[in-house]
């Protein structure tokens, strides 16, 4: 019985060392494959332009980078050539804009009716990037600030400016206020008058969303018209019903499920 449990102690060891021994290979192989991809993104970035992400939480932000390679790439939401830019967002097309490399410019083109702004205006035809200039949105929620060759960059660029609130300021500036660069300087919005000053900010709150909402309800072919209080009571409701459609591929069946329905109204008309 003792030599059996030796040899049974013996056999139980030469497992754990086996064990172990195959942890140290698979934790080895990992910090490789990680050491090579940060090795080669530094490579890249001191060769190519890139859109760099911005997102609502500024810790999510500056951690993605969409490198712009020479001749032409393609940006859209399918896999196709391996230069092209895959992107998931909300409003973002199987096909949706190219970029095209060409003596150290950076030309963006909209395929179609995809919907891409640079600097808060809609982009309809070609249209040249310049470097910390240009803010892109593509589609509803993906924000990009273009970062141009290396030879333009400096020590001095001030990247982390541009973030997620400098975009909905510009939009909102262009959308709903004209040129205003309301809110970027405390000067001017000292001199504000202080209703305007806060529809300002409410509306760059909401425009986001309401770019958001739109894009959903343009998919699934759904038109409303709603005063504030009620689209924020909905807007987590929309969301719902849009991830189910996309899990799915279909709406749900029951009208009181759809944030969208409306139940009608009675009318009493005479003196």
């Amino acid at each position: 019985v003792l030599k059996r449990l030796i040899v049974d102690n013996e056999q139980q060891l030469k497992e754990m060392q086996k064990s172990w021994q195959q942890r140290l290979e698979e934790a080895k192989r990992e910090w490789e494959q990680q050491y090579s991809s940060i090795t080669k993104e530094e490579k890249m970035v001191s060769e190519f332009p890139y859109f760099l992400n911005v997102n609502e939480d500024p810790q999510l932000s500056g951690v993605v980078r969409h490198f712009i390679h020479h001749g032409i790439s393609a940006i859209g939401r399918t896999i196709g050539l391996e230069q092209d830019i895959v992107l998931k967002g909300l409003g973002i097309l199987d096909k949706h804009a190219l970029l095209t490399v060409c003596d150290d410019k950076v030309v963006l083109e909209p395929v179609n009716k995809a919907k891409v702004t640079a600097n808060g205006v809609p982009i309809l035809t070609k249209y040249q990037l310049h470097h910390l200039q240009d803010r892109v949105i593509m589609g509803s929620c993906s924000f990009y600030l273009y970062v141009g060759f290396p030879h333009e960059r400096s020590g001095r660029d001030k990247i982390h400016k541009y973030s997620y609130e400098f975009f909905a300021l510009e939009s909102a500036s262009i959308e709903g206020f004209g040129q205003m660069n309301l809110g970027v300087g405390k000067k001017q919005e000292e001199n504000l008058d202080p209703n305007l000053a806060r529809i300002f900010h409410d509306f760059t709150a909401i425009m986001p969303m309401v770019a958001q909402a739109n894009q959903i309800s343009e998919e699934l072919n759904k038109v409303e018209i709603w005063p504030r209080d009620k689209f924020t009571d909905r807007k987590l409701l929309i969301e719902d019903m849009y991830q189910h459609f996309l899990e799915k591929g279909r709406l749900q069946n029951k009208t009181e499920r759809d944030p969208f329905w409306e139940p009608v109204e009675i009318l009493h008309i005479g003196r």
